[in-house]
């Protein structure tokens, strides 16, 4: 809930609002990206889900489209001081203006200044440096804080193995002019991009769904060069976003509502793949999350954000909850390469049941990870074991053999920082709901609230 309440003010008084946002960097094996959204609108709440936004007199409002703020009269004045582990050897912007200062001789150091509208949508940067393995320090009251990002050895994959791939298209009013021209691009780019043997399908969606075939199609120069066409001509000309009635349909193999009539039937051994792109912000995620952890283990869930705008949140969490990743696309200098990372992750199967061992201090990585990518996790540790801090032991579970896998992180070069023990307590916190969530299912929410809530006790020390 965005707000914040204000009284007691004196005609012609000023106040100042601070506040602190808690995030992390995006991080591939170029570098970081860094997101802050400044554009907050209405959720789009499809009618499956009408408790979601009941008011307090009964009744429920929807939106049947996003609207972003246009009468703003103020802007954002940013100043970044970025310090990484390694030289920086560019910063830049797909989404606004910035000036770029170098702050040292190393080329660590940079100063980064702009000014943005919240109309113009969330502002990005894009660091581009070897980002390694970075552990960072903060000594509080409360112990030592640290937070660890590192990436997974990569694995050679010899022979790909195909898919039944579904891609499911926003085309809700919102998708409008260029993220609908970023949409198709990137959705012509992984039609031309699919393993031989593969099967495939196009739902498209708004208010309601339209699907390509009624069923997956085999993967050919026929049937890719039938979905360019079609793909070429879509419009952001479908209503609202009811991504939920779309996905279960698609789930259920239940597509009702097609162009194109074919008798043909993918090997149901085949795994799913199911790729979202949109730019939708819906209240009813929950449902659609808890829709997705249904079919847990039956397929995997790729999410594309289109746009400044795109709901990041959303889009992760789809992606989280069904052991695939999320990718947003701000730019269309920025589409090939994120769909060629997307398309490197899809032919590799993640580790699971990922954790870190430091000493006695065992920590559970919430998402899965996949060779290459880049995870950051975040441990409390008290001076016995921080000043014992030799290595970091990360543990997970190859699917491909069940096999358990170990890396040794080394820990020779620690920097010291401020401001870990707020991640720490949001990790805490994601942990914590993620935990009801399950907990909820078996029993009364309340009583699970309060068990889970006692256990962990989550207390302002978090904070610090």
């Amino acid at each position: 809930d965005y707000r914040v309440s204000l009284g007691n003010l004196m005609p012609n008084e000023t106040i100042t609002i601070e506040f602190s946002y808690v995030t992390t960097a995006e991080a591939n094996e170029k570098g970081f990206k860094f997101v802050i959204p400044t554009n907050i609108a209405p959720k789009y709440t499809g009618s499956s889900d009408v408790s979601i936004l009941d008011k307090n007199d009964g009744t429920a409002e929807y939106y049947d489209q996003l609207t972003y703020t246009t009468n703003i009269k103020y802007d954002f004045n940013l100043n970044i001081s970025w310090k990484s582990k390694n030289p920086i050897t560019s910063v830049q912007s797909y989404t606004n203006d910035i000036s770029v200062e170098n702050e040292n001789e190393e080329n660590t150091h940079k100063k980064i200044t702009s000014t943005t509208s919240p109309k113009t949508g969330d502002f990005n940067i894009v660091i581009t440096t070897n980002p390694g393995t970075c552990i960072y320090h903060e000594k509080t009251v409360h112990g030592n804080y640290v937070a660890v990002t590192h990436q997974i050895p990569d694995v050679d994959v010899e022979n790909t193995v195909p898919h039944n791939y579904t891609f499911l298209f926003d085309r809700s009013g919102s998708m409008q002019g260029s993220k609908m021209t970023q949409a198709i691009d990137a959705l012509k780019i992984f039609v031309s991009s699919l393993e031989e043997g593969s099967w495939f399908n196009v739902v498209s969606f708004g208010s309601s769904y339209q699907s390509l075939w009624n069923n997956s199609v085999s993967y050919n120069r026929e049937n890719m060069n039938t979905c360019l066409s079609r793909i070429s001509s879509y419009d952001a000309n479908m209503g609202g976003t009811e991504i939920y009635s779309c996905l279960k349909a698609s789930l259920e193999d239940k597509l009702l509502c097609y162009d194109l009539q074919t008798d043909s039937k993918c090997n149901q051994q085949m795994e799913k793949i199911y790729v979202l792109l949109t730019d939708g912000d819906v209240g009813n995620h929950h449902a659609i999350i808890n829709l997705l952890k249904e079919h847990s283990g039956k397929c995997r869930v790729f999410a594309i954000g289109i746009g400044t705008g795109a709901n990041r949140n959303l889009v992760e969490q789809l992606a989280l909850s069904s052991g695939g990743v999320a990718k947003m696309i701000i730019d269309e200098k920025s589409t090939s390469d994120s769909i060629i990372e997307l398309m490197s992750y899809i032919t590799k199967q993640a580790y699971r049941n990922m954790n870190l061992t430091v000493g006695d201090t065992v920590v559970d990585i919430l998402s899965a990870v996949y060779p290459n990518q880049y995870f950051s996790t975040f441990l409390k540790l008290t001076d016995e074991e921080f000043a014992g801090l030799n290595s970091i032991i990360v543990t997970g579970t190859d699917m491909d053999n069940d096999e358990e896998q170990l890396w040794t992180v080394p820990c020779d070069n620690i920097m010291s920082v401020s401001n870990v023990n707020f991640f720490y307590g949001r990790n805490e916190i994601n942990k914590y709901t993620e935990k009801l969530d399950k907990m909820s299912q078996t029993h009364n929410y309340y009583n699970a609230t309060i068990e889970e809530t006692v256990r962990v006790s989550i207390r302002n020390a978090y904070w610090g």
